[in-house]
């Protein structure tokens, strides 16, 4: 059995970053609409289904913005994907070599968790503040005008 072609460990965070934020387009606009049915379930509107519900979130998405309504927080999202997203993968990668090589064998199943562990619980803490952005920006054109925020991308003022 020929070798596998080994990549130099830096080629692993644009790899994750380009999976994770590649992930994101045809991702999003469901995420919108989960979370515009949240609020609205939330503040007591009522439908007489669930499915009724998203389809009046999906026709005020529509009408009030177009197509654009549907990537609400886009730039969020990216943002959350590109700490998250890559801490995870890359980070499990590197902390699964390192360990492999530290103990001159395979990693172990306990050891291979352990390591997703540790990579998926940075990548939740340094997400999470992202996260509360990304919500906020979803579901700011629900608000009337008034009460909006108006952000825009996560350096909004």
């Amino acid at each position: 059995m020929a070798p596998s072609k080994r990549y130099p460990d830096w080629c692993m965070w644009p790899i994750a970053w380009l999976s994770n934020v590649t992930s994101l387009i045809p991702m999003h606009p469901p995420d919108v609409v989960k979370v515009r049915c949240q609020l609205a379930a939330q503040s007591g509107k009522t439908a007489t289904s669930q499915g009724a519900l998203m389809l009046d979130v999906v026709k005020g998405i529509w009408t009030q913005s177009g197509v654009r309504g549907f990537y609400d927080g886009l730039s969020a999202a990216i943002m959350r994907s590109t700490v998250y997203g890559t801490i995870k993968l890359a980070g499990y990668e590197l902390l699964r070599d390192a360990i492999q090589r530290r103990q001159g064998r395979e990693a172990t199943a306990l050891e291979r968790t352990g390591a997703a562990l540790c990579s998926g619980a940075a990548g939740s803490f340094l997400a999470c503040p992202i996260e509360v952005a990304l919500v906020r920006m979803q579901a700011d054109r629900r608000l009337p005008v008034e009460r909006r925020r108006s952000l825009i991308h996560i350096p909004s003022p």
